[in-house]
């Protein structure tokens, strides 16, 4: 909640917030494939991180010269049309 017309009204703060660590993300090159596989599946199904789980599928296609994340993006943009 808010009070939109004074930004230092009693209303103008966190209530709470939302983290995830997510342990090797910043090292993706160091994971085997089928880690990184089951990475992407849990970020996009448990977390809802769906930027991350599309860096991990593009680590995967760098990898095995395959379109993952290409056609996980399209995926999602049809799903939110």
């Amino acid at each position: 909640m808010r009070n939109s017309e004074n930004a230092l009204g009693a209303f103008n703060q966190w209530l709470w917030g939302e983290a995830c660590y997510v342990k090797d993300w910043m090292h993706l090159a160091e994971l085997p494939d089928i880690k990184l596989l089951k990475l992407a599946v849990l970020l996009h199904d448990l977390v809802g991180s769906y930027d991350l789980a599309h860096l991990v599928m593009s680590e995967l296609d760098r990898r095995l010269d395959s379109n993952y994340a290409s056609e996980y993006a399209k995926w999602m943009s049809e799903e939110g049309s």
